[in-house]
């Protein structure tokens, strides 16, 4: 069973391209000037991805993300990670915790917000079913 422990292993990131938008296996990706959205079997973490956010190992299956210039400068992940969602709902919060991020409020059920001095992120840990956790990433500037 792989480690459900956050590491500084990141999913793969790929080149990307202006205007675009790609069928492959089991996948689609669509870029814009918006901003991007990945779905599929191998999905890559976005470019732009912040570096000081922790993310569990896992199958990133959704990646979407909104460029600064935008208005609305974010990423949404979402991955299949095997294990006991409460599990790891602790072992994604103690990571953030220890990169710096701290609670906003008490967190239940499986999803909660933390923050630090540059970003916001709300996690959502839920049974996926088949052994597998989903594991949601909303991550934002944090509010000045």
């Amino acid at each position: 069973m792989p480690s459900r422990r956050a590491s500084s292993r990141r999913p793969s990131r790929t080149a990307r391209t202006s205007r675009s938008t790609s069928t492959a296996t089991a996948g689609v990706k669509v870029e814009s000037s918006d901003g991007t959205f990945e779905v599929g079997d191998d999905v890559a973490l976005p470019d732009d991805f912040p570096s000081d956010v922790p993310l569990l190992d896992g199958q990133l299956i959704s990646a979407s993300s909104s460029p600064a210039d935008s208005g609305s400068e974010g990423w949404y992940l979402l991955m299949n990670v095997e294990g006991d969602p409460d599990d790891l709902f602790a072992d994604a919060t103690g990571e953030l915790e220890s990169a710096g991020f701290s609670a906003d409020g008490e967190s239940f059920g499986g999803a909660g917000s933390w923050s630090s001095a540059d970003w916001t992120v709300t996690l959502t840990v839920a049974d996926g079913g088949g052994g597998l956790t989903s594991v949601q990433y909303v991550v934002a500037p944090a509010l000045t």
